[in-house]
């Protein structure tokens, strides 16, 4: 027999004898992952359902068919319903209760929770995923989350989110440090679609204290108490139908920075980039015949909630068709942000200013502003802006006209610096510049200056 037959032949031998090997080996897989899915069905509470059509073992784990599952929550029965779900490496107890995954991979699931809302996912995976009922408060139930073309509705309710891909990575107990998602579409009461999100360094610790249907601000506050990452939005768009009207707000670039104070409070930093807000037609710029307004805008502001005490630095607004007003100001005594939007009334005049640094540099509101008051009253636009310089005199002492008086004739750059002895009540400065704007100019300490 020629040598090239003999090795030949011991080749598929030996294959064959791998290929039956393997067979034996899934075989008997297949067998123990049954027994170990007939566990888990027996020891699941009366209402409970878990069923499946076929079960295949792989290198990969257990790939399960025509999944149905459901369990019972708080708030009611959740269902989950699957074309295919992988599992690998699971952790039950003896009598077949399941207490974590390695890893699960699924296609085409749906899962209604007990409240109706209803979640659906083309493909997505998880890895260390842990039974919710085994978790300590406020820990996440996985250490990694995948899924691509995501669909979120309600039953019975034509409002829906979806998000083509999604992928968070370094989740520990309570700390996600980085996640990401791509188009994200919305058709709420204001339809919105972000071509891109990304977040880095989200802890969930406070989140997980808090009670039953949370207020916004208690969610936005619970976040940002130990988060010290940033989250940027790309490609923004808003619309809103108000009125018979479309109106659309769009964003280059959105990016928050986020970070625990050393002395206590939150520090955060916004960048806007490349923004273009609609003028409603009842507003006053529209009066200007200015439909829309572009621009940047950027702040950095240090807020503690326990003192009250809020500093806005590095404030930047660009407006196109406006100007640009920049600085920083100090305030004490507002009130606690948390709460904010579980007040009911008028705004809260408690707070106080501490200092201010302000900057106007004009672009053309002034001229348009003085256009339009010349148009209404049929008189030439020279004309209004010499009744406005001369308004000054009989407003303001001397000290502080001369500098309005050449913004209000030349334009350019108004900077008005306030530093009062001590902190005036915002309410008092409202009612002092109606009533008693000389009075207020002292009691502020205002420092103006033109050029």
């Amino acid at each position: 027999m020629p040598k090239k037959l003999l090795l030949a032949g011991a080749a598929a031998l030996l294959i064959a004898g791998g290929a039956g090997g393997y067979l034996v080996y899934t075989n008997q897989a297949r067998a123990e992952v049954r027994a170990a899915l007939d566990r888990y069905q027996a020891q699941l509470p009366e209402g409970q359902m878990f069923r499946y059509a076929h079960v295949d073992v792989g290198l990969s784990g257990a790939t399960l068919s025509d999944v149905e599952h459901s369990w019972q929550t708080p708030s009611g029965t959740v269902t989950l319903d699957a074309e295919e779900v992988t599992v690998s490496d699971p952790v039950t107890e003896e009598n077949g209760r399941l207490v974590r995954l390695g890893s699960v991979s699924w296609r085409n699931a749906v899962l209604i929770d007990g409240t109706g809302l209803r979640i659906e996912t083309a493909t997505g995976s998880a890895e260390d995923v842990i039974q919710p009922d085994t978790l300590r408060p406020g820990h996440l139930p996985v250490s990694a989350l995948s899924f691509s073309d995501m669909t979120l509705s309600r039953e019975n309710d034509d409002q829906r989110l979806t998000v083509a891909s999604f992928e968070a990575s370094g989740v520990a107990e309570q700390v996600v440090e980085s996640a990401e998602a791509t188009d994200i579409r919305g058709n709420f009461d204001e339809s919105f679609s972000i071509g891109e999100v990304t977040a880095s360094a989200i802890d969930f610790t406070e989140l997980g204290k808090l009670g039953q249907n949370p207020s916004l601000a208690e969610v936005t506050t619970a976040l940002s108490e130990r988060s010290a990452g940033t989250l940027t939005l790309n490609d923004v768009s808003f619309t809103k139908h108000e009125r018979g009207t479309k109106q659309t707000a769009t964003f280059d670039s959105l990016k928050l920075s986020h970070e625990a104070s050393d002395t206590g409070g939150i520090l955060l930093s916004i960048e806007n980039r490349g923004f273009t807000l609609p003028v409603a037609p009842d507003q006053g710029l529209a009066e200007l015949d200015i439909d829309q307004i572009t621009g940047d805008f950027s702040a950095a502001y240090n807020y503690d909630p326990e003192t009250g005490d809020l500093a806005v630095r590095d404030f930047n607004l660009a407006v196109k068709e406006l100007g640009t007003l920049s600085g920083t100001i100090e305030v004490s005594d507002m009130p606690d942000l948390r709460t904010l939007d579980q007040r009911r009334g008028g705004p809260d005049w408690s707070a106080s200013l501490r200092e201010a640094n302000l900057s106007w540099t004009d672009a053309g509101l002034l001229q348009k502003t003085y256009a339009r008051v010349a148009e209404e009253r049929n008189v030439d636009v020279e004309t209004i802006r010499q009744e406005a310089v001369q308004d000054v005199d009989r407003m303001l002492d001397p000290k502080t006209a001369d500098p309005m008086r050449t913004f209000l004739r030349d334009g350019g750059t108004l900077e008005i610096t306030a530093q009062p002895p001590k902190p005036v009540p915002f309410q008092g400065i409202v009612m002092s510049a109606m009533m008693r704007p000389q009075a207020l100019q002292k009691g502020l300490n205002l420092q103006v200056s033109a050029h």
